[in-house]
């Protein structure tokens, strides 16, 4: 009977047989300690929504909010231990000793044309995901060049093309350079000069970078609470639940966050063995959901959120504590820029895993 259901088990086994011998100089090696582990998932996990949380909870009400942010954090933990579960099917991985990718296991477990369609959906999370984090990041380099030298400039494409300076923000919208602008601006190419090079390395050699953005998280969100409690708490303008125009994209934000666990088998692939998974996911997501609730209950009965406002405007606003201008200028590198080269990585992991391109080409995707 055990002979039986020892070969049943094997035989249940799914193949990796995509992940070749010439391309392991292409992946990182098993060194992300368990507090490196703590750092990279909950940047992960916070990343942009932390900008948009306070209008999810003013615009949406704080029940809905909390509602749905309890719920992604549960679904979270549930779909990353099935993801974690799925990777020791795979033979030779049955203790994490091979790698396996995301995709990996939808090519092993679904039809052809269902696995084209999630490979699609993958490249689509990740990249939107990458692009409202380069979007927030540049336009914060150039509020932050402006600030400090009194100028900024761009290379205006639509609709007036040319060279376009400004000694003064614009009141009407995130960027400085006002709407309606299309641009390439310093800050935007200052942001990929620190970016791109770093894509380039691999998962375990960017845990410093992760691990100095843990801690420039952790000290700029304090520094944003005590601004809060600073200005006054307004506990009528954080309704029980007021569903308004502008509540669907601000809520989304929460969602769009905890579709972090995509990263996970990367990040498992290249975790040290005495690394908990089920600790270090459960803490990590459980830190990052209270993060969330505590900015977005605070900071939506600290100020008046319009439309189309951020976090970051506020607190750059002339009126509020010098060190919590810095700060706001200080988090989009700190926080923000260290999680785009993240997903780069993943994106390259998965696409050399599943042959659908070369290494040079997959650095270049």
């Amino acid at each position: 009977r055990v002979e039986i259901m020892a070969a049943t088990e094997a035989s249940s086994l799914l193949v990796n047989a995509h992940l070749e011998p010439q391309f392991a100089s292409n992946f990182g090696k098993k060194t992300i300690t368990t507090f490196s582990s703590f750092a990279l998932l909950i940047n992960n996990i916070t990343g942009p929504g932390l900008v948009a949380i306070c209008i999810a909870y003013q615009h949406g009400g704080w029940f809905p909010a909390t509602f749905l942010l309890l719920v992604a954090a549960l679904g979270s933990v549930l779909s990353a231990g099935l993801l974690v579960q799925t990777m020791t099917r795979f033979k030779g991985n049955e203790r994490f000793q091979s790698r396996v990718e995301f995709m990996e296991m939808a090519r092993a477990l679904f039809p052809r044309p269902a696995y084209f369609f999630v490979f699609c959906l993958f490249l689509f999370n990740i990249t939107t995901s990458n692009v409202s984090a380069i979007v927030e990041s540049a336009q914060t380099l150039d509020s932050s060049i402006l600030m400090t030298f009194g100028q900024a400039c761009a290379v205006e494409i639509h609709p007036n093309p040319g060279i376009v300076c400004i000694s003064k923000s614009s009141q009407h919208s995130d960027s400085i350079f006002g709407e309606g602008i299309w641009y390439f601006s310093f800050g935007y190419i200052l942001l990929a000069i620190i970016s791109v090079p770093i894509g380039l390395w691999n998962l375990e050699e960017n845990m410093s970078i992760q691990t100095a953005s843990f801690f420039a998280l952790c000290i700029l969100l304090s520094q944003f609470l005590l601004q809060f409690l600073n200005n006054g708490i307004d506990p009528t303008l954080l309704p029980a639940s007021d569903i308004n125009a502008g509540a669907g994209v601000s809520l989304g934000s929460i969602l769009f966050n905890f579709a972090f666990v995509v990263t996970v088998p990367s990040w498992v692939n290249e975790k040290r063995n005495d690394v908990n998974i089920s600790t270090t996911l459960g803490m990590s997501i459980t830190i990052g959901a209270l993060m969330f609730a505590l900015m977005g209950a605070v900071g939506g009965m600290a100020y008046k959120f319009s439309h189309g406002a951020d976090l970051l405007t506020k607190l750059s606003m002339p009126d509020q504590w010098l060190a919590t201008r810095v700060s706001a200028q200080l988090f989009p590198p700190l926080v923000l820029v260290p999680g785009i080269p993240i997903l780069s990585i993943i994106v390259r992991y998965n696409l050399l895993e599943n042959k659908v391109c070369g290494p040079v080409m997959a650095n270049i995707v």
